[in-house]
C-alpha cells in the first residue's frame, strides 16, 4: 500500500509542472496598450506590497500557535513534542504558497484576457487564456494540497513510525499532525479572506463615496486610486484568499476522512469486533489516492479543453527526430484528407475543445462533427505506423536508449583525467561553445552551442571508448565509470 504515495507525488509534481507551464505561458502573452500596462502594473504592485506585509503579520501568528501547541502536546504526552507544530507550519507553507501564486496570475491574466479579447474579438481565442490563467490556481490548490499531505505521511507517518499499528492504537500524534497540517491551511485562508475582504470592501466604498459623489469620476474609473486598491483587494481577499480557502476545504475533506477511518477501526478495537490492519492501511491510503487520480484527471482535461500540445510536439522533435519526421509526413496526408473531405474548424490556432465548440457556429467552421471519426482514424493510423518504424528500424526514443550496463566495464585509455578533459574540450570547440556538463555513471553528457565546433575524431583521440550524438546539440562522451573525475576536471577548465 505504501507505493501508493508514488502516485500521490507525481500527481501533485504533474499538477504543479502543468500549473508552471501555463503560467508561463500566459505571462509571455502581450499586455495591450502602454494604458493597460500602467493601469495592470499599479494594481500588481498594490496586490504584492498588501499580500507581501500580510503574510508578514501570518508568520509571526504563525509561531506563536506553533509554539502554543508545542508546549500543550508537551503537557498531554509528557515528553517534548514538536511535531504537530511542524506539521501546522507545513499546512501555513502550502496554503500560502497556492494564494501567493494565485494572486501573481491573476494580475497577470486580467489584463491579457482583455488585450487578447481586444485583438482577436473572438470569445474563443479570450476564453483560452482566462482558462490557462485560472487553472494554475486551481491546480496550485490541488498540487500544494497533495505535496503537504505526502510530506506528513513521508516524514511523520514513516520517518517517525507514526503510522504503525501499535503506535496508532497507543496514541493518536499521527491524527493531531494532520488536524494541525489542516489547520495550518485554514489559517492562512481566514487572513486572506477576512484581511483581502476588508480592505477590498473599504476602498470600494471610497471608491464610490469620494470618487462619485464628491469628485463626480465614473464608477470603476482608474483615476480614481480607490479604484485600483479595490482591484489590489480583489486580487488578494477574491483570488489568493478563496484559492487558500479551498485548499483549506480540500484538506479538511480528506485529514476528515482519514481521521475518521483511524476513529472508526480503535471503536471496532474497543468493541472486540473483527477488523484487519490491513483494512485500517486501506481506509487511510483511500482519500490520498482517489484525490491523486482527480488531480490527475483535471490536468488532463485543462490540457485537453485549452490544446496545449506544443511542449509534447517540441520535445518530441528533439528526442525523437527520425519519428518526427514519420509524424511530419502523416500530418501532410492527414491534412490533405481533411481537406478532400471539406473539413474545416473555424479556426487556425491551437485545437483545443473551447476553440472547437466556440467556432463551430462561425462561418467558416463546416462538418466539424468529421473531427470524432477523423481522430480515432489518426490515433489508429500513428500508433501502428509508429509502432512498426520503431520496432522494424530500431529508432532510439525516451525509454530505448543504448543500455548503458555494458559501458561499465569500458576502461579509459589514459589514467591523465586533466589530460583527457583538456583534449574532449578542444574536440567540442573549447569552453566558449560549452552551455552545460553533467554525467551519468559512464558518459561525459554535454550541451554546446554551435555543433559544426564539434569534432569527434579529437575527442576519440583522448582514449574514450566512443562519442555519441543524440540531437545536434547534445553530446555525450563514453569514458566508463572514472567519468566523475574527467567531468570534474572538465568543469575547472570550463570556469
Amino acid at each position: 500500500m505504501e507505493a501508493l504515495l508514488i502516485l500521490v507525488i507525481v500527481a501533485a509534481l504533474l499538477a504543479l509542472g502543468y500549473a508552471a507551464f501555463n503560467f508561463i505561458g500566459v505571462k509571455k502573452l502581450d499586455e495591450g496598450t502602454d494604458r493597460m500596462k500602467e493601469i495592470a502594473a499599479a494594481i500588481r504592485v498594490g496586490a504584492n506590497a498588501f499580500i507581501t506585509y500580510e503574510y508578514k503579520i501570518i508568520a509571526v501568528v504563525v509561531v506563536i500557535i506553533a509554539i502554543a501547541f508545542a508546549a500543550i502536546f508537551t503537557v498531554q504526552y509528557g515528553e517534548f513534542s514538536w511535531e504537530p507544530s511542524v506539521c501546522f507550519m507545513i499546512g501555513v507553507i502550502m496554503s500560502a504558497s497556492a494564494g501567493w501564486v494565485g494572486m501573481k496570475i491573476a494580475t497577470y491574466a486580467n489584463v491579457r484576457v482583455s488585450n487578447t479579447a481586444r485583438n482577436t474579438k473572438n470569445i474563443g481565442s479570450t476564453l483560452k487564456v482566462a482558462l490557462k490563467g485560472g487553472s494554475v490556481m486551481g491546480l496550485c490548490v490541488g498540487g500544494f494540497a497533495l505535496l503537504g499531505l505526502f510530506l506528513v505521511y513521508i516524514i511523520f507517518g514513516f520517518g517517525l513510525n507514526m503510522l504503525d499499528i501499535e503506535a496508532l492504537r497507543g496514541a493518536h500524534v499521527f491524527t493531531q499532525c494532520l488536524s494541525c497540517y489542516a489547520l495550518g491551511c485554514s489559517i492562512v485562508a481566514m487572513f486572506n479572506r477576512v484581511g483581502g475582504g476588508i480592505y477590498t470592501k473599504a476602498a470600494d466604498m471610497g471608491a464610490d463615496l469620494v470618487g462619485k459623489t464628491e469628485a463626480h469620476i465614473p464608477e470603476d474609473d482608474p483615476r480614481n486610486p480607490a479604484t485600483i486598491a479595490d482591484n489590489v483587494g480583489d486580487n488578494v481577499g477574491d483570488v489568493a484568499g478563496l484559492g487558500s480557502d479551498l485548499l483549506e476545504s480540500f484538506v479538511g475533506a480528506i485529514s476528515s476522512a482519514i481521521i475518521l477511518a483511524v476513529s472508526l477501526y480503535l471503536s471496532n478495537v474497543a468493541n472486540n469486533l473483527e477488523v484487519s490492519d490491513e483494512m485500517l492501511s486501506k481506509m487511510m491510503y483511500f482519500p490520498l489516492v482517489f484525490a491523486a487520480i482527480g488531480l490527475i484527471a483535471s490536468a488532463a482535461i485543462s490540457a485537453f479543453v485549452c490544446g496545449v500540445t506544443e511542449p509534447f510536439e517540441f520535445a518530441f522533435m528533439f528526442l525523437a527526430p527520425a519519428l518526427y519526421v514519420v509524424y511530419a509526413l502523416l500530418y501532410g496526408i492527414f491534412t490533405v484528407i481533411t481537406v478532400a473531405l471539406g473539413f474545416r474548424a473555424g479556426f487556425s490556432f491551437s485545437a483545443g475543445l473551447t476553440d472547437l465548440i466556440f467556432s463551430a457556429p462561425l462561418p467558416a467552421a463546416a462538418k466539424t462533427w468529421l473531427i470524432i471519426p477523423l481522430g480515432i482514424a489518426a490515433f489508429i493510423v500513428f500508433y501502428a505506423v509508429f509502432r512498426f518504424a520503431i520496432v522494424k528500424f530500431d529508432l532510439k526514443t525516451p525509454g530505448r536508449e543504448d543500455d548503458d550496463d555494458d559501458e561499465t566495464k569500458v576502461v579509459l585509455a589514459n589514467d591523465d583525467f586533466t589530460t583527457v578533459a583538456k583534449i574532449v574540450l578542444d574536440g567540442v570547440g573549447g569552453k566558449d561553445n560549452v552551455e552545460s556538463v553533467d554525467n551519468c555513471i559512464t558518459r561525459l553528457r554535454l550541451v554546446i552551442k554551435d555543433y559544426t565546433k564539434v569534432d569527434e575524431k579529437k575527442i576519440k583521440s583522448a582514449g574514450v571508448a566512443g562519442v555519441v550524438r543524440p540531437s545536434q546539440k547534445d553530446v555525450q562522451v563514453i569514458i566508463g565509470t572514472k567519468v566523475q573525475f574527467v567531468a570534474d576536471e572538465f568543469k575547472k577548465l570550463c570556469k
